[in-house]
Formats: structure tokens, C-alpha cells, sequence
């Protein structure tokens, strides 16, 4: 879900620059491996840290 600021952004530059193919395809490139990147390491340090404290507490709770 954390791409859809990032599209929002990306089709305003391009509706206001008009940017050629050739930038184009080098904003979704470099746009891609930052994004890909960048969910990695969410996943990584927010999600799976955060997924294994609720897990614990779930089961502090129920026992």
C-alpha cells in the first residue's frame, strides 16, 4: 500500500513536465528498485517485528 502516494506523484510529474520516454523509463526504473527497496525494509524492521509482539501478546492473552 505504500506505493500509492508515490504513483500520485509520479503521474503529476509526468501531467506537468511531460517528460521524454527516455526519462520516463528511467523514473520508473530507479522509482521501482527505490519502492521495492524501501518495502523490504519495512517489511523487515516495522512489519515483521510488529506481526511477533502482537503474536506474543495474543498468546500472553489467551493462556
Amino acid at each position: 500500500m505504500i506505493q500509492y502516494p508515490f504513483i500520485w506523484l509520479f503521474m503529476s510529474y509526468v501531467e506537468k513536465y511531460k517528460p521524454s520516454l527516455v526519462e520516463i523509463t528511467w523514473i520508473i526504473v530507479v522509482g521501482t528498485a527505490v519502492l521495492t527497496i524501501m518495502v523490504y525494509l519495512i517489511l523487515k524492521y516495522v512489519d515483521t517485528p510488529l506481526r511477533a509482539m502482537l503474536k506474543r501478546r495474543r498468546a500472553a492473552y489467551q493462556a
